[in-house]
């Protein structure tokens, strides 16, 4: 599923409703993008990144809590985490 895709971790295919749009995978790549641009910054957050996409905080939960199951905190968090983990 998308979640664990995006999350650093495998998948299978063939399970879950995939939304596999080229909008969302851009949207989700783009997501990524800022996320890992602003790893470094403690201050950086779902307001920001929301900020940073051009949507509201609300659209930017929606569209990824549908896309991969995750809340933008817990996406950021998870992102964070795996670099941190590929640091060590």
């Amino acid at each position: 599923m998308l979640r664990n895709q995006f999350i650093g971790t495998s998948y299978d295919e063939n399970s879950g409703n995939q939304e596999n749009s080229p909008e969302s995978d851009k949207f989700l790549q783009k997501v990524i993008e800022v996320i890992e641009a602003h790893m470094d910054a403690p201050g950086f957050g779902v307001v920001q990144l929301a900020d940073l996409l051009h949507v509201n905080r609300t659209t930017l939960l929606n569209r990824i809590k549908n896309l991969t199951e995750l809340t933008p905190q817990e996406m950021i968090r998870s992102r964070r985490l795996n670099k941190a983990a590929q640091l060590m």
